[in-house]
């Protein structure tokens, strides 16, 4: 019999030591927790926790684990299928906007600009030519991908003159420029 602790998302396998601590496994990647201590804390402590296990057998933990890798693979499959989605979206309002002439340079034009370059290596990029000049660059906001862009004369967005958008950045990163 195992014991393991379930929360709303994750379940753990959870063993306690001769000295009366915990060893607490993620089951879904079968590595002990990092920051155990904290986590034990936030759920009430080491009682708290053994109180609210249950106890299992080694076939129930084994369909428990097939059952979140089923779970895991499925949620990673449909965020694959929304951010293709997305990129389809992008490139079909790009293409529809940017068609080889000189594009006028409005906020809206600007905002499908980013996102479309947003989706794919900066290394591969044909800009395309706006009535302002501009330069273009990506950046690495912590593992999230984010592009800007910097005009040459300012364009009109929220009643004021603004030469500097951003598209992807997390909260915190690229504070210099709009979000778009």
């Amino acid at each position: 019999m195992k014991k393991m602790y379930f929360t709303s998302k994750k379940s753990f396998l959870v063993e306690q030591n001769p000295d009366g601590t915990l060893l607490i496994t993620k089951t879904s990647t079968m590595k002990p927790l990092e920051n155990a201590g904290s986590f034990i804390v936030s759920q009430g402590g080491i009682d708290a926790i053994l109180s609210k296990c249950k106890e299992v057998t080694d076939e129930q933990f084994l369909e428990d684990r097939k059952q979140i890798l089923i779970r895991n693979e499925q949620a990673k499959q449909h965020s694959r299928e929304l951010a293709l989605a997305n990129r389809k979206r992008h490139e079909q309002a790009y293409f529809s906007v940017f068609s080889g002439d000189t594009v006028e340079t409005t906020v809206e034009n600007i905002r499908i600009l980013l996102c479309y370059l947003n989706d794919i290596n900066w290394g591969v990029w044909q800009l395309p030519s706006m009535t302002i000049g501009y330069t273009c660059n990506q950046y690495d906001c912590d593992g999230k991908t984010a592009t800007t862009i910097t005009l040459d004369s300012p364009v009109e967005y929220c009643g004021e003159q603004v030469t500097q958008f951003q598209h992807g950045a997390p909260s915190g990163h690229l504070r210099h420029y709009h979000r778009i």
